[in-house]
């Protein structure tokens, strides 16, 4: 596991954080401060995580999961099960995110210039869909589902959570003229339909 921890204090109350911290690694764990003589080196690294998110090892590494919640009482448990999720898919699914926030990310790789691989992208999100809610998550964390989590999403929600959305899209869009597909009655074929086939940074619709 690789932590990046950044506070926004004062040097010094900064500094009794990380003492703290340094005190609950692992005896076999190292660390490393950041210092105006090392500071370039700091960021060549988000430099590196940002290279490693656009990255086409097979063909794409595409923002099909990101922003999801998982508890951190749950977190341990979820990652030895994303591991068999990993066997399954014969797929590296490396975990970023914000431990304090419990929101994270996951890139899986993708062609999305074939109909095998859009259709693996409903496959994938419906088995870690399935993963999440075992383990307490959501699907959404730091942001709204859109069109593709939509199709799974929808689901979760309550009869009551479906009026009030519906109530409200019927006071801002009486005419349903605005994404009428990206919450409500989002379905499987037509996302598929509408997914783009060609390299992007993003999952987008046309």
């Amino acid at each position: 596991y690789f932590v990046l921890a950044n506070f926004d204090d004062k040097p010094r109350k900064a500094q009794k954080k990380l003492k703290k911290c340094l005190n609950l690694l692992p005896s076999n764990s190292a660390a490393v401060c950041e210092t105006e003589d090392n500071t370039i080196d700091f960021q060549r690294l988000n430099s590196a995580i940002i290279s490693y998110l656009n990255d086409d090892v097979r063909g794409e590494r595409i923002s099909l999961v990101d922003d999801f919640y998982v508890p951190s009482e749950h977190f341990v448990n979820f990652l030895t099960e994303l591991k068999v999720l990993e066997q399954t898919y014969d797929m590296e699914l490396h975990v970023f995110g914000s431990y304090a926030t419990s929101n994270y990310s996951i890139r899986p790789d993708v062609q999305l210039n074939t109909v095998e691989g859009r259709q693996f992208c409903l496959r994938f999100l419906k088995d870690f869909h399935s993963l999440l809610k075992e383990y307490g998550g959501s699907l959404t964390g730091g942001a709204p589902e859109g069109r593709v989590k939509g199709v799974l999403a929808i689901n979760d929600f309550s009869d009551e959570e479906l009026k009030l959305y519906q109530s409200i899209k019927e006071i801002f869009d009486k005419k349903n003229i605005l994404n009428p597909d990206s919450k409500l009655g989002v379905s499987t074929s037509t996302l598929l339909r509408n997914l783009r086939t060609e390299a992007n940074s993003s999952i987008s619709v046309e």
